[in-house]
């Protein structure tokens, strides 16, 4: 049997991975994008997977990349540092089950909810799907976790109130 207490604290952190994970990813690609222009090592080696399982979606999204004008780029490589930034962020708040990240991953999450609902409605992937599922689930629990903790309840890591007397007992 789960011991319950130690249950949240598994969600908290495996979403923190899934975090740390759509980070590194994004790391990956920002550092791709910005090495990525027509005659870049990064460039070629793409083309060079053409054959692969993946070298078919490799090759087209390089395509379309390098046809893009310069500060479209600049401002997709840009925003793939800063979201990894923020996952990272999220990721390291959540293992440490601090209130501000699960506060922070909620909104973060919540916001970003109806702009994969449309990518999904206009072309539907199964990864699409996936990731819109998860990221719904976790907004869900994460706000209905912050639901249940509010006052006069507290949550497990915030600070004692200064004008609450401190009981000894439960």
């Amino acid at each position: 049997m789960i011991d319950q207490d130690h249950k949240p604290a598994r969600l908290l952190r495996s979403i923190a991975i899934f975090k740390w994970s759509k980070a590194s990813i994004l790391t990956i690609l920002g550092i791709g994008l910005f090495g990525m222009h027509e005659r870049s090592v990064f460039a070629r080696a793409i083309y060079s997977i053409g054959h692969s399982i993946l070298g078919h979606f490799f090759v087209k999204a390089a395509a379309w990349f390098t046809a893009l004008p310069h500060p479209t780029r600049l401002l997709l490589h840009s925003a793939a540092f800063a979201y990894a930034g923020l996952f990272l962020i999220e990721g390291i708040g959540l293992w440490l089950k601090k209130l501000w990240a699960e506060w922070l991953t909620a909104i973060m999450t919540s916001l970003l909810i109806p702009v994969e609902m449309y990518e999904v409605f206009e072309r539907q992937s199964w990864e699409r799907i996936t990731l819109l599922v998860l990221n719904t689930l976790i907004a869900a629990y994460l706000i209905g976790r912050l639901l249940k903790y509010r006052e006069p309840h507290r949550h497990p890591s915030s600070p004692a109130r200064i004008d609450q007397p401190v009981s000894s007992t439960p």
